[in-house]
Formats: C-alpha cells, structure tokens, sequence
C-alpha cells in the first residue's frame, strides 16, 4: 500500500536553489558574525611609510655590503700585485745565483 504524497509545502514548492537561499538567509539572520574590521585610515597611511623605511634600510645595508666588498676585493688586489713584485725579484735573484752557480762549474 502506496501512502499518499505529503501535502506541498513552501520549501519543496520553491524548488531546491531557492530553498537553499531561503535557508541560507534563514540561518544568517539567526547566527552572528563579526563585521569585517578594516584597518584604520592612520595604519594604512603608515603602511607606505614603513615599507619606504624598510627598503631605505634595505638598501643602506645592501650598499655598506657592496662597499665592504669592494673594499676586499682592493685589499686582495693590491695584495696579488705586491706577491707579484716580489716573486719577480725572486726570480731575477735566482737567475743572478744560476749564473754565478754555473760560472764556478
């Protein structure tokens, strides 16, 4: 035995999408949530301000790195040069020996 269908109602009648927005706005209205709180107007007049101290500080570290740097990179260059020189007096002191080493043979 077949019961009889159940008698319409206002949600069925309605259609599935719509019962789902009724119900949505059903249960909005009965559940709080917070407001967005958006961020105050001096925090986001700050926002820029703080962002140009970071990258001025960023770049001051980043040119005091370069500087520090370069200043190794003369160091070590004028140290290779000074090795050179000395090298090149090494070697015209011993060609100097060899000569004399091969006039006493």
């Amino acid at each position: 035995i077949l019961s009889p269908a159940p008698p319409p109602s206002p949600i069925r009648s309605l259609g599935y999408r719509a019962a789902m927005i009724r119900l949505r706005d059903e249960t909005a209205s009965t559940s709080y949530s917070p407001p967005l709180q958006l961020p105050s107007a001096s925090r986001r007049e700050d926002r820029p301000e703080t962002e140009a101290s970071m990258s001025k500080e960023a770049w001051a570290r980043a040119t005091d790195a370069s500087d520090l740097v370069d200043g190794e990179v003369i160091s070590l260059r004028t140290t290779v040069l000074g090795q050179i020189s000395e090298i090149r007096e090494l070697q015209a002191a011993d060609r100097s020996r060899q000569t004399v080493i091969s006039e006493l043979l």
